[in-house]
């Protein structure tokens, strides 16, 4: 196993090019999510199937991104900066992939069954629920509760890079701005989707009816978090390209290897 020094020192070193590319596979993936809600609106099988596909990039995007967080921040510390909340959030990134993992594969999984068959057998609930709903209900609850754990976790990762201890990476990759069109409020919005969905569906399994949040959660969850999304990440994914140019420049020129020539000029 290799030392966790050797480890840090080399995320430090690809830092900038690991958030590159995990925001930039964000921006993507959120324009597809955002495609599969225009094309759900007239072919529902279609649009469902499109979103569903995209679900499966943000996981390993989300990982490079905390790798390369956890990179920056190994860097700042080595260089004397505060960086333990930067660290931290390198880490939440992580734990957000593997709440993730468990919600949306390993629990279902366990039942037999996918994510998809769970909301679809919730949201289909009006004469009661599936029989296999009813006999794993805990499971069933416990898959929404990591789902809104999850998306808290995200927003926490984030916001950790505003504070003292996180900016020394944070004032790298954010703008100074804060508002609804940036980091920030795209996992606010996302996030507040997400709780609105889950205490409807969890209203539901405990004998409600959907009503007005599971509305408002879906709509913040497939149109306008996937919108924001999409341009948030993007801004991202440029503030990362402009740190890999900088380092590309700090990197000294490769050795090259001289000739060598008598002082005489002959023959060697």
């Amino acid at each position: 196993m290799l030392p966790r020094s050797v480890v840090l020192d080399a995320l430090g070193r690809r830092a900038p090019k690991l958030v590159l590319a995990g925001t930039a596979l964000l921006s993507l993936q959120n324009a597809i999510l955002f495609s599969g809600f225009l094309v759900w609106l007239n072919d529902t099988p279609t649009g469902f199937a499109i979103g569903s596909a995209s679900l499966w990039a943000d996981v390993p995007a989300v990982v490079l991104l905390g790798l390369g967080i956890l990179g920056m921040a190994s860097r700042a510390s080595a260089e004397g900066a505060a960086a333990g909340l930067a660290r931290g959030s390198g880490l939440l990134f992580l734990g957000w992939a593997l709440l993730t993992a468990a919600w949306r594969w390993a629990l279902p999984a366990s039942m037999g069954r996918s994510y998809a068959d769970a909301f679809d057998g919730i949201l289909g609930a009006g004469e009661g629920l599936p029989g296999w709903i009813a006999g794993n209900l805990g499971g069933v609850q416990a898959l929404l509760v990591l789902w809104a754990a999850a998306s808290l976790a995200f927003v926490g990762a984030v916001l950790l890079l505003r504070f003292e201890g996180g900016r020394s990476v944070g004032d790298r990759i954010l703008d100074a701005r804060v508002d609804l069109r940036t980091w920030e409020g795209f996992v606010v919005v996302s996030a507040t989707g997400t709780v609105l969905i889950v205490a409807e569906m969890l209203g539901i399994l405990g004998g409600g009816t959907a009503g007005g949040l599971l509305t408002a959660g879906l709509a913040l969850k497939v149109a306008v978090a996937p919108l924001n999304g999409t341009f948030a990440y993007a801004f991202l994914a440029r503030r990362a390209w402009r740190l890999v140019r900088e380092e590309s420049r700090k990197e000294p020129p490769a050795s090259r290897v001289m000739p060598i020539v008598p002082e005489d000029g002959g023959d060697l």
